[in-house]
């Protein structure tokens, strides 16, 4: 396989997936978001040579985050939502919970089929935080 028959693949693979992810969110089904943590986990972890692990649901830090690199001092946030209101919900959880203290960074990774119009959305922790996946 070539460079292009591998970005073919990956882009069809991530267009069903997000496919299945709207589709079930219609019906009130949420595991698909849960596994897709992890794939996008092992994804940036590849990508951009993080670490990340996911935290666990008791985790009084997952109110805001998903997943997290303590030696990096990264936070990632996954959501299938794409709008505003989630990403300005998110950035006033990670403040209020005091994790602007312990991660430098917060990304919020939307893979949504409009997310790509939230690229650029700014908070109060820093740098651009929304990172949008869009499969064509």
């Amino acid at each position: 396989m070539n460079s292009e028959d591998y970005f073919n693949k990956i882009n069809r693979e991530l267009s069903v997936l997000q496919f299945e992810i709207k589709n079930r969110g219609s019906l009130n089904l949420r595991d698909i978001n849960i596994h897709s943590e992890f794939l996008f986990c092992k994804l940036l972890n590849m990508i951009f040579g993080y670490n990340l692990e996911a935290k666990s649901s008791s985790d009084t830090k997952a109110v805001a985050i998903d997943l997290y690199d303590d030696k990096l001092k990264v936070a990632v946030q996954v959501t299938s939502t794409p709008e505003f209101d989630k990403i300005s919900k998110t950035t006033d959880k990670f403040i209020s919970n005091q994790l602007h203290k312990e991660y430098k960074k917060l990304i919020i990774l939307v893979y949504a089929r409009h997310g790509h119009e939230l690229m650029g959305c700014k908070s109060p922790v820093g740098e651009p935080t929304v990172l949008a996946f869009r499969a064509a």
